[in-house]
């Protein structure tokens, strides 16, 4: 586990939307190379594609927001699917980086997380890493 999140999804071929809006951010890049521990529910690009078009152009002309729209991915602390599976059946919620609540659900053996304004099915979870943890999703989060 010597890769931290930024290193990984950097040389991966399905996160380059989500890393080169990272690049762009403040603190994003240096966050997700740092310490953590950080939980990262990250949109796969065929995510970022699927959006309304022109909201990719929206990003890139708005940083406050695209700032706002990555950091609702994030949650402090390393959440494995286990513990993310016992906060659904408890009904309970975690606090993203962009201070709104997450929740999840679990039915049958997916798990999804939801924020306000939209949920994402989960992927491929629990990609542990020196940092924290992975989990891929199918939907951009916070962004309708």
């Amino acid at each position: 586990m010597a890769d931290t999140i930024f290193k990984y999804l950097s040389e991966q071929p399905d996160f380059k939307t989500f890393m080169n809006f990272a690049a762009v951010c403040d603190d994003l890049p240096a966050k997700l190379q740092g310490n953590g521990p950080f939980t990262l529910f990250v949109p796969t690009d065929k995510a970022f594609i699927d959006l309304p078009p022109g909201s990719q152009e929206k990003f890139h002309n708005d940083n406050d927001l695209l700032q706002d729209i990555l950091n609702a991915h994030i949650l402090l602390g390393a959440h494995d699917s286990k513990e993310l599976s016992q906060l659904a059946e408890e009904s309970k919620t975690l606090m993203s980086e962009d201070h709104n609540q997450m929740s999840f659900i679990k039915e049958n053996d997916t798990l999804w997380v939801g924020t306000t304004t939209k949920k994402a099915k989960v992927i491929t979870a629990d990609i542990h890493l020196s940092n924290g943890v992975i989990h891929v999703i199918d939907v951009v989060l916070a962004f309708q």
